[in-house]
Parts: structure tokens; C-alpha cells; sequence
């Protein structure tokens, strides 16, 4: 069961007491209607629930249950525990995407260190035995080698 099935329930439920209550019911019902789950990202999607919304919607002055001490608050809270239920399924699957993400750059990260360490790999060598290279010495001191490795990464950057 998805978050808007529960939520579809929780309206459902509700036992209205007046009739700017069930105008406010049903607008409230209308656009949780319109809200659409997409199971690939787990987002609700549609249109924009809040009070002055479904205020509007229904016909009805924002002062019914805009406030604590509003004259309808038992729509107040509905409204409420509606748009957290909502909010929260929303903000768990975009942690979700972030965290996947996440992974995904560390994987990118570490192909690259990789891929930079072999690449400078000669010139350390180089450094260590000695050896010339292409008629100059090896580079031997930390700004040369410095200079290399983003000469590396800017390649592997442009690549990518």
C-alpha cells in the first residue's frame, strides 16, 4: 500500500460536522485525487496541497483552518496530517535518490583516483630509478608532480 492509498483512506475516514466541512472534505478529497505515485522514483506528484489551496478550492474563508484556534479544527488537522503524510513519503524517496547518488559519485571517485595513480605511476617510478625520460630529467620535485596529476585530472574530467 502507498502513501496515497493510506492517505486516500485517512479522508475517507473522516466524519464531517458542518457543511463548510464537507465543502473543505471534498476539495481536499479532489486533490488528493489528482495526485499521481510514480513507483520508479517513489514521488507523489500533482498538484500543490495546502490550506489556502483547498480554502479556495472550497468555496471557503481561509480563517476556517488556517489557524490553532480556527473554527474548524478538526479539517485543520486532517489538512495537516494529510500534507505531512505526504511530505514525508516525498523527502524519504528524494533521501533515497540522494543516497543512490551518493554511491554512485563514490564509485566515479574512486575509478578516477584509480585512473590518476596509474597514470602518474611512470613518473614515479621514473623518479625513484632514476631514469631520464624523453630527454629530461623525471619530475622530482612536489610542484612538478603536483602540476602532473591536474594535467591528469583535467583529461580524465574532459573525458568523462
Amino acid at each position: 500500500m502507498n502513501v496515497l492509498t493510506e492517505v486516500r483512506q485517512v479522508i475517507q475516514e473522516f466524519a464531517v460536522t458542518s457543511e463548510s466541512a464537507g465543502r473543505i472534505h471534498l476539495e481536499l478529497l479532489r486533490l488528493v485525487n489528482k495526485l499521481t505515485f510514480d513507483e520508479n522514483t517513489g514521488l507523489v506528484v500533482g498538484p500543490r496541497i495546502d490550506i489556502a489551496s483547498i480554502a479556495r478550492g472550497a468555496g471557503v474563508a481561509r480563517k476556517f483552518i488556517s489557524h490553532e484556534r480556527c473554527e474548524l479544527p478538526d479539517c485543520r488537522s486532517l489538512i495537516l496530517q494529510v500534507m505531512n503524510s505526504l511530505s514525508s513519503a516525498n523527502i524519504r524517496a528524494e533521501l533515497d535518490s540522494l543516497k543512490e547518488e551518493n554511491k554512485r559519485l563514490k564509485r566515479r571517485i574512486d575509478i578516477m583516483d584509480s585512473e590518476n595513480a596509474n597514470s602518474l605511476m611512470p613518473l614515479w617510478k621514473n623518479k625513484k630509478e632514476g631514469v631520464e625520460s624523453a630527454g629530461r630529467r623525471a619530475s622530482s620535485s612536489p610542484e612538478e608532480l603536483r602540476a602532473s596529476l591536474r594535467i591528469v585530472s583535467t583529461k580524465l574530467n574532459g573525458v568523462r
